[in-house]
């Protein structure tokens, strides 16, 4: 699940040639933006294509490239959740979500402790854009009593262990296929987020 997102640059690049010349057909892909005669040259510059040129792309990060601050911001919910930003919070409940189902699916959302915040995190991916998403868990919570799964964890597996082996199996599964479709553009949603709201020192 990388993010891969190409971005156009403009990179100069300096040709001469005969006055005569076509200068244009040097390069077909490129653009003659700029033409100029200095003694018998002509200065060209060009504007260097795309990715889909194959000429210049531009890597662009993922959420381990954030490790580092996402280590300082468990830390930091670990020791006082309340005391997060709402900007921070979307970040902590997105991506634990991320790991709790790449690890076995949205139900390991519920084991692990990420269902604590189960309602922030509804909350947050709808403020991300994800409606869609926060569906899966409004559907997985009236499996609970009340549609409201426990805050508490140990509480929560207790119901789990009671559910009949095997009754929401399928409906499950199909929650965790329609979440891994959609998973690469939370993440890519996630990224573009820590990077506008300035979430990370990584440069």
């Amino acid at each position: 699940m990388k993010l891969a997102i190409g971005f156009c640059i403009a990179v100069p690049l300096f040709l001469t040639c005969s006055k005569k010349e076509q200068c244009a057909s040097i390069e077909s892909k490129a653009q003659l933006i700029d033409l100029r005669s200095k003694n018998d040259t002509i200065l060209v510059t060009k504007q260097i294509g795309s990715q889909r040129d194959g000429l210049e792309t531009m890597k662009t990060k993922d959420l381990l490239d954030f490790q580092k601050d996402w280590e300082r911001l468990v830390t930091k919910a670990h020791e006082d959740y309340s005391s997060l930003t709402r900007d921070e919070r979307v970040w902590f409940n997105i991506q634990c979500l991320i790991q709790d189902v790449d690890n076995g699916g949205l139900i390991s959302h519920y084991y692990n402790s990420g269902a604590n915040y189960n309602q922030d995190t509804i909350e947050d991916l709808v403020w991300l854009g994800f409606r869609d998403i926060s569906t899966f868990l409004t559907q997985i919570n009236q499996l609970f009593p009340n549609g409201r799964p426990s805050k508490d964890i140990e509480e929560r597996n207790s119901v789990i262990e009671s559910w009949p082996d095997g009754k929401y199996d399928y409906m499950l599964d199909e929650l965790d296929q329609q979440f891994y479709r959609k998973e690469q553009d939370l993440e890519n949603k996630l990224v573009q987020y820590i990077e506008r709201m300035n979430l990370s020192g990584e440069k």
